[in-house]
């Protein structure tokens, strides 16, 4: 059986830092302790390397990262020993083979499959693959299991838009997401299951409950993190809609439903951005114009106009009060 979690801080795996003879069983030490127990073995003729980010919460576990080649075998052994939870594959980048029983099945990059940890089943790649993983406890992969169309065993596709926005949305769980209070862990894990079940396909007032309860959230979460992401760059609506692949309208009604909109958002977001690094005395060196600039203001003017109206306080003065 899986580790308890200890903690919910993220948990790294860099290879670079494990002595060289150590890296492939320090992974697969990591791997079975905390996300899923299996025989693993390195494949391809590269020396094997890995990154990996994974978070440990009381129902749901997740992880992403760059894998050299390897092949990932599940027996009968290692399923007697386990549980019924299931578990998402998602590739983000490279080949990648799913194994069932004497089935192999290609996944793409953005395909995803779903296998379940009471059944033997394995995966692997020659050479090296970028892979999202997601495991759902029990209680909350219950109702995809009775869902009578799930995919348990089979591909997910790349077009299914709601596998996107999940892989979106975990990737978002950085460590700026500490999730210290038992109700952060809660509704993280509430948004991750609610995208999986619409996912694997959930039907009926299952899905009906998924969709009202998360989908707002998890969308507004999602571009509000890639905003955050990249405020120092030139940002418009129709641009952030595009790399989401949602329509500019959907941004809009995100926002409008929080009584802002996407200019209003991106302004405030600048301008704490530019408070915080003042305030921090991260203005040590740089000029109030290299701050503003680099929290994507192009007119000075404009950014020193809209700084006061928030703060009631000019750069100045918060630059100066915080040196005392």
């Amino acid at each position: 059986m899986l580790a308890a979690p200890d903690h919910f801080r993220a948990r790294h795996f860099r290879a670079s830092e494990v002595p060289y003879a150590e890296r492939f069983p320090a992974w697969r030490s990591l791997l079975n302790r905390w996300l899923l127990d299996a025989d693993v073995q390195p494949a391809g003729s590269r020396p094997f390397h890995a990154g990996a980010y994974l978070r440990v919460l009381p129902d749901v576990r997740f992880g992403w990262g760059t894998l050299g080649g390897s092949v990932y075998r599940r027996s009968r052994a290692h399923v007697v020993n386990d549980n019924d939870d299931l578990f998402l594959l998602v590739n983000l980048a490279g080949r990648m083979t799913a194994l069932r029983r004497d089935e192999e099945i290609d996944l793409s990059p953005g395909d995803g499959y779903l296998m379940s940890c009471a059944q033997t089943a394995g995966c692997g790649w020659p050479e090296g693959v970028e892979l999202l993983c997601l495991r759902l406890g029990p209680e909350a992969a219950a109702p995809l299991s009775r869902n009578p169309g799930s995919p348990v065993g089979r591909k997910i596709p790349s077009e299914n838009g709601h596998l996107r926005l999940l892989t979106r949305y975990v990737r978002l769980l950085d460590d700026s997401e500490p999730l210290e209070s038992a109700e952060a862990r809660a509704l993280v894990t509430r948004h991750i299951c609610d995208l999986a079940a619409l996912a694997v396909g959930a039907a009926g007032d299952e899905a009906e409950f998924a969709s009202e309860r998360s989908l707002h959230d998890v969308r507004l979460r999602t571009v509000a993190g890639h905003i955050d992401k990249r405020l120092s760059a030139a940002l418009s609506l129709e641009t952030v809609a595009g790399c989401l692949g949602i329509s500019p309208r959907t941004v809009q009604r995100l926002f409008e439903r929080q009584g802002t909109s996407f200019s209003e958002f991106v302004l405030a977001r600048r301008l704490a951005r530019a408070h915080a690094s003042l305030a921090a005395g991260a203005a040590n060196g740089r000029t109030i114009g290299d701050i503003a600039m680099a929290c994507g203001f192009g007119d000075i003017s404009y950014f020193n106009r809209s700084f006061r109206a928030r703060y009631g306080a000019t750069p100045s003065d918060i630059r100066n009060r915080h040196r005392m």
